[in-house]
């Protein structure tokens, strides 16, 4: 599914004050929105108000509002971090990272370059992280991760300062991160039979759901992924209308028929440095 765009957004308080906010996409969850809004709402009964949301150029919903109420109660609550919890294991990928996520309770409204510092081989240094919206980071060290090493990310509690409330309880917050062996990489090829010349072959890790691969099916009824992680994988087929290059799901309003898919029921493992040939995969005989 492509990316939403929002037309027509804006909050209403209760002087009829309108106001532009900023929708910031949540890292962890793509479904939801951070809505931060750059001035202080009225107290009372406000609105939230969407005209239009669009994907792949596709009207989803129109004329949406949500009233909520602006109150006077302060927020006493420290902060927190989502994720990740205390201790995590990584794998290094070809592009150098895996970036590293931190998600945060509350909006980071203020912070200093000395809010983070990693520790490496007893080495102490400012850790240099991407903010990707107030409540989501990426870390990854300076000079790439190394296999098989541990990592201790210290985030100082002085030095962020939260939308409201207090930062978190206790002065310093520790990360332990531990790097795996490195991720191998493997290839996967094949044929197909297809009434359509628009095929596509999508593979999705049975491990991480978020991992899916796409290759178009060529004229000569041919597919091939290089250089995928290795595991194992379902394999769906697509018969891909609109040439997006991915499955698009059907509506009701206005009516229109979802694309043509079928779910292979078999398991697809992919080895590190190996190009495994499906060979023909008759859907026939698979229905």
């Amino acid at each position: 599914m492509g990316e939403p765009v929002f037309e027509g957004v804006k909050l209403i308080d209760s002087d009829q004050k309108v106001i532009i906010p900023e929708l910031k996409q949540d890292l962890d969850d793509r479904k939801k929105f951070l809505i931060i809004s750059p001035d202080t709402l009225s107290i009372g009964k406000s609105a939230f108000m969407i005209d239009k949301v669009l994907i792949n150029e596709k009207v989803e919903l129109e004329d949406a509002k949500i009233s909520f109420r602006t109150v006077t109660k302060t927020d006493t609550s420290n902060l927190e971090i989502l994720k990740p919890t205390s201790s995590t294991s990584i794998r290094l990928d070809k592009g150098g990272g895996p970036d590293f996520p931190i998600i945060f309770s509350k909006p980071i409204m203020e912070f200093s370059d000395s809010s983070f510092m990693v520790v490496a081989d007893s080495d102490t240094t400012i850790a240099k992280v991407e903010w990707i919206n107030p409540t989501n980071v990426l870390f990854n060290p300076s000079d790439g991760w190394a296999e098989k090493k541990d990592y201790e990310l210290i985030i100082v509690s002085s030095e962020l300062i939260p939308i409201e409330g207090r930062s978190f309880k206790d002065s310093l917050i520790y990360l332990n991160i531990k790097s795996g062996k490195k991720i191998g990489y493997g290839g996967l090829k094949g044929s197909i039979e297809l009434d359509s010349k628009l095929g596509l072959i999508e593979l999705q890790s049975l491990k991480n759901k978020k991992e899916i691969f796409r290759s178009s099916v060529n004229s000569n009824n041919h597919f091939e992924f290089k250089k995928i992680p290795e595991g194992s994988y379902s394999l769906m087929v697509i018969n891909d209308i609109n040439k997006d290059g991915i499955y698009n799901y059907g509506s009701v309003f206005p009516f229109k028929a979802s694309e043509w898919f079928y779910s292979h029921s078999d398991t697809f493992k992919v080895r590190a440095n190996w190009d495994i040939d499906l060979g023909n995969i008759d859907l026939l005989r698979e229905k």
